[in-house]
């Protein structure tokens, strides 16, 4: 069976939803390989991790800082933007 990487991609989607970290950072992980390889998911990925960011930060003050950190480096990567620097991935401007 051939691998759908538009599938993979919406099961990570799926799993940035949920409140366990190791599944977060599973999600984290599979949208890094998958962009990889898959130019056309990168824009997309980027979008939605910063979303995500940005509502973990809003209802999640206790957010795991693995999932965050990993988050926000792969949206730095994504967009080519340093995640230290104000206004980059998940920092408010």
């Amino acid at each position: 069976m051939p691998h759908d990487p538009s599938k993979t991609w919406l099961d990570a989607l799926a799993l940035l939803e949920r409140d366990e970290a190791y599944l977060r950072l599973g999600a984290i992980a599979v949208m890094k390989r998958l962009t990889a390889d898959n130019k056309d998911l990168v824009a997309p990925s980027a979008e939605v991790l910063q979303r995500a960011l940005h509502q973990w930060e809003k209802d999640e003050p206790d957010l795991h800082q693995d999932v965050q950190t990993a988050a926000k480096e792969l949206v730095a990567t994504l967009t080519g933007q340093d995640p230290q620097q104000p206004g980059g991935p998940g920092r408010s401007s």
